[in-house]
């Protein structure tokens, strides 16, 4: 039995022709114009992936950055520098708990300890300011509603820096 009698031989769809034959005009300059439109975009996808994989979507993560913990008790004030990837995993989970107490069932790990005398570590940030950059402790370490972050050594808002900054790229 033919297939080319079939009622399956055409199912409606239409191959594209760039041999030419058949007289060309209108119908193949169309082909021509559909089958460059599919290779720009297939060429342009390839693009983008090859673009982002090679990070070209931002500036490059830091996933070694520098850890800068203190010691919570005044009279101590030890502090601790080490690059993230020095400390154990479960030193690394305990970088980010939080020093204040928290309700039942929701504690997580505990805090590290200071190796000089016992009480719990918090973490620094650096002041933004370009002048200053000191590092302090975070308040919101010893007190989750801190919301002001000054720096004690310029008396500077960290807040109203990052917020200065926000306004002006809004601009831009």
């Amino acid at each position: 039995m033919s297939t080319r009698n079939s009622q399956w031989s055409d199912s409606g769809t239409k191959q594209l022709n760039f041999g030419g034959g058949g007289g060309g005009g209108q119908a193949g300059r169309m082909e021509w114009v559909f089958g460059g439109a599919l290779v720009v975009i297939i060429v342009g996808v390839i693009a983008l992936l090859i673009y982002s994989q090679m990070g070209g979507s931002g500036p490059p993560v830091n996933t070694n950055p520098e850890i800068h913990l203190q010691c919570v008790n005044p009279q101590c004030g030890e502090v601790l520098v080490k690059m993230y990837k020095e400390f154990s995993e479960e030193d690394r989970q305990r970088l980010y708990a939080p020093t204040y107490p928290m309700p039942p069932g929701m504690e997580g790990p505990p805090r590290l300890k200071c190796e000089k005398c016992g009480a719990v570590m918090g973490r620094q940030v650096q002041c933004p300011y370009e002048d200053c950059k000191q590092w302090y402790l975070d308040p919101t370490e010893l007190n989750y509603a801190a919301m002001d972050r000054v720096c004690p050594h310029c008396n500077r808002d960290s807040n109203a820096y990052w917020q200065q900054k926000q306004a002006e790229q809004q601009k831009k």
